[in-house]
């Protein structure tokens, strides 16, 4: 039954798609997100939003033949516990995340090409969301090593993208990672120069509890945009894709730069190959491209030092299931992420 139920949502997901007129002009009354000011008032409609019960059916399948070999791989008195706990986890987060994203629509501005989530959710869901059902398995400590270690995580790809432009060891006193999670990226500099002051911004309690050991935490833009402190680098590792508003957001990243500070970011590329093999989306509510991140730069008079296209794209992944740190971080066209580093200029 559990399988049919899949394949049942799976065909409505493609008969939708299939339907689909992707040049529809979408027009709504709602204030538009974007770098327009809310000017062009229509719309290019691109996709219904998929929610997160939709996996395809391949993936699905795949994850239970994975889960079922881990469980006889387990203590016998163990597999019952275990199988109910990740149910429970899992059905409490399709359930909190269709209440947020359920009918919605995937919408791009034809004048500076931003792409979002319409209608937005609010503020206080996206943050009770974040706060409670967007991890399911908690890491609770994280520590990357500068050592032997370092050729196998992304946080040292990032890291090698920004060492050309910066002088870490002179240039960086006060470090600030926003959307933070796992914190790879801020443990790894860390690690290096654990001169450099850490602050962290990240909704998720436990994980703030976790990174107090390296620096400040705060809980959500409102702190940050009421504080003082001012900063060398901003770092932002796959979390402005979960915004509910990039231009107010961007605004108070540029505020608490230094003249001259640094914003390091990295983002899904959802050009035409992501919308092409689009399957689900969940909880993403911006949807970047080259086009787009080098629109918000100018908007903000953000000096870009280097930006582009990096590991696998969908279609990639959809042809190919395993590929190395290495890989995933190399630079090519159509890349599955964008990196970008910007300046502050005054």
């Amino acid at each position: 039954m559990s399988n049919l139920c899949s394949t049942k949502l799976y065909l409505l997901d493609k008969l939708a798609l299939f339907k689909m007129n992707k040049n529809t002009k979408f027009n709504t009354t709602q204030h538009n997100p974007c770098m327009c000011k809310g000017h062009s008032k229509s719309l290019v409609f691109l996709n219904d939003y998929i929610d997160h019960s939709r996996y395809p059916l391949k993936s699905r399948l795949k994850q239970g033949i994975k889960n079922g070999m881990m469980s006889l791989l387990s203590p016998i008195n163990l597999r019952w516990d275990k199988y109910l706990g990740e149910r429970v986890t899992y059905h409490r987060k399709v359930y909190e995340s269709e209440l947020i994203f359920k009918n919605k629509k995937i919408v791009r501005c034809d004048e500076c090409n931003l792409t979002w989530l319409h209608p937005m959710p609010s503020n206080h869901d996206l943050a009770s969301y974040y706060g409670s059902s967007f991890w399911d398995n908690k890491q609770t400590t994280f520590q990357l090593s500068a050592g032997s270690s370092k050729e196998k995580n992304r946080a040292f790809y990032q890291y090698e993208f920004m060492k050309p432009f910066i002088d870490f060891s002179h240039q960086i006193e006060d470090m600030l990672e926003i959307g933070a999670g796992h914190a790879g990226i801020s443990y790894f500099i860390h690690n290096l120069f654990s001169n450099i002051t850490t602050s962290i911004l990240e909704p998720d309690e436990s994980f703030r509890n976790t990174h107090k050991n390296i620096g400040v935490c705060t809980d959500t833009f409102k702190d940050l945009n009421e504080i003082d402190k001012r900063y060398d680098l901003v770092l932002s590792s796959h979390s402005l894709e979960h915004v509910s508003n990039i231009l107010e957001d961007i605004s108070i990243i540029a505020k608490v730069l230094k003249p001259k500070g640094y914003f390091f970011l990295e983002v899904p590329n959802a050009n035409d190959i992501y919308f092409k093999c689009y399957r689900t989306d969940i909880p993403h509510t911006y949807f970047f491209n080259l086009e787009s991140i080098q629109g918000l730069a100018e908007h903000f008079n953000l000096k870009i030092l280097d930006i582009g296209e990096f590991g696998p794209n969908k279609e990639e992944f959809m042809a190919k299931n395993y590929f190395t740190i290495e890989e995933k971080n190399m630079r090519k066209a159509n890349g599955g992420n964008l990196r970008c580093l910007l300046q502050k200029q005054s």
